[in-house]
């Protein structure tokens, strides 16, 4: 099997892509690397107490520049398993995941906290999310202990039957996200997958 037990000091950027991790992968491996920026990619069967677990330790003795979780299914109860270290990450991209409510409300607490070090978010989004960005997302941004700079909101759509309607409501979505934006603190917001104009 695989070890990354000796990972070189001099990678600074782990990529883990389509890799699926059985047998009680070892996440401890991270205490003892460099590593700035982790990417998970399409990954399967991670066993969530112990990446919470290592992460959270490597994360509250040096911190992350970036973590990015792309298509992957257990990003919600790692992110809950981190907890309070989540403000050790300066950058954040949560894409093509269903970000659940609890784990919205917990990015939201960590932009709140005077000792967060988080600057720059991606945060991809379903209709289902945007209760969780309006009731959570949105007043922490107008906290004083939030020094977020950057927002990306990408937007993923399921198409199914009634498509035209999904559509509809996710139009009345952006309208709202904007409407609620107004005033903050973001100065850089990117949309990506939207088709514009939006009419407000």
């Amino acid at each position: 099997p695989i070890s990354f037990a000796h990972l070189p000091k001099s990678i600074t950027k782990l990529v883990l892509e389509n890799c699926t991790f059985v047998g009680g992968f070892d996440w401890s491996f991270l205490t003892g690397s460099n590593v700035r920026e982790l990417d998970f990619i399409r990954v399967k069967d991670v066993d969530v107490t112990q990446l919470g677990s290592a992460l959270a330790v490597y994360l509250k003795a040096q911190g992350l520049d970036k973590l990015r979780c792309w298509g992957s299914t257990f990003v919600n109860e790692t992110l809950a398993a981190v907890g309070v270290e989540l403000g050790r990450i300066k950058r954040l991209s949560l894409e093509d995941i269903r970000v659940d409510d609890a784990s919205v409300e917990l990015i939201a607490l960590t932009l709140q906290s005077p000792n967060s070090e988080m600057r720059e978010l991606m945060l991809s989004y379903e209709d289902e999310t945007m209760s969780g960005i309006e009731n959570y997302l949105v007043p922490a941004l107008k906290h004083p202990s939030c020094h977020l700079t950057k927002l990306s909101l990408p937007v993923y759509f399921e198409w199914h039957g009634e498509a035209a309607e999904r559509l509809e409501d996710a139009f009345h979505n952006r309208r709202a996200l904007f409407a609620l934006l107004q005033g903050q603190q973001v100065r850089r917001l990117y949309c990506s997958l939207w088709r514009l104009p939006v009419e407000m």
